[in-house]
């Protein structure tokens, strides 16, 4: 492989390990859950009362992030009636969230690991980084480009076809009257956290291609050589 085109694989390779990066950070912020779920009034939807809405956000984070159901296996007050939260149901589908999780986790290690070697690998070429940081990025912004118009074109189309590809049973499938949780994360709570990663996803590759634009502009020109003339 060229040196260039290392390179710019090196270059995409970092933005897609950042990429998932944030999808990880994203979907276990805790903070940004309860953001959304007061601007939803989920106390409202759920029947939980502000501090159990606080409470239900920090068992589904941590169920997400050490993939223990446990966290989720508690009563608290709902329309003022002590009772389980979180139904068998539920909890049976947030563990298979949660093995999606860790398996997210391991692809941003081995991911991690592959750029550290193509990284090595690339710096004995003398091709300059600046072209490998503007068409690596361009093309990872190219690439998302294209999935987040697709996605926000029909986002319910796109939700559902992403739980029937990850999903070998229909757990997720819920009923609103039921399950708590489908009232505490409707659809436009998802929309908000595809946003955000969205945003996040776009960040990083306009950074690397304007430093890469910045820095081409910046190189000396070489200047060309002449002969000097015969008196």
């Amino acid at each position: 492989m060229p040196g260039t085109m290392r390179k710019s694989a090196c270059v995409f390779l970092a933005l897609f390990l950042l990429s998932l990066s944030s999808l990880y950070r994203v979907g276990a912020d805790t903070g940004l859950h309860l953001r959304l779920y007061k601007r939803q009034q989920a106390s409202l939807a759920t029947g939980l009362r502000p501090e159990g809405v606080e409470r239900a956000a920090r068992a589904l984070t941590k169920c997400l992030t050490s993939g223990d159901t446990g966290h989720l296996t508690y009563r608290d007050h709902v329309y003022d009636r002590l009772q389980p939260v979180f139904n068998e149901k539920e909890i049976a589908h947030m563990g298979d969230v949660a093995h999606l999780f860790a398996l997210l986790k391991r692809v941003v290690i081995l991911l991690g690991c592959s750029f550290l070697l193509l990284f090595l690998w690339s710096r004995a070429s003398p091709s300059p980084w600046p072209p490998a940081l503007v068409r690596g990025a361009a093309l990872f912004l190219g690439l998302s480009a294209l999935l987040i118009l697709g996605i926000s074109w029909d986002f319910a189309g796109a939700f559902l076809l992403f739980h029937r590809l990850l999903f070998a049973n229909e757990l997720w499938l819920m009923d609103p009257t039921a399950d708590l949780i489908i009232r505490l994360m409707p659809q436009p709570f998802f929309e908000a956290l595809a946003g955000r990663f969205a945003l996040l996803s776009a960040l990083w590759p306009l950074l690397a291609l304007t430093t890469g634009l910045l820095l081409q502009k910046r190189r000396p020109k070489k200047r060309p050589m002449y002969r000097k003339k015969d008196p």
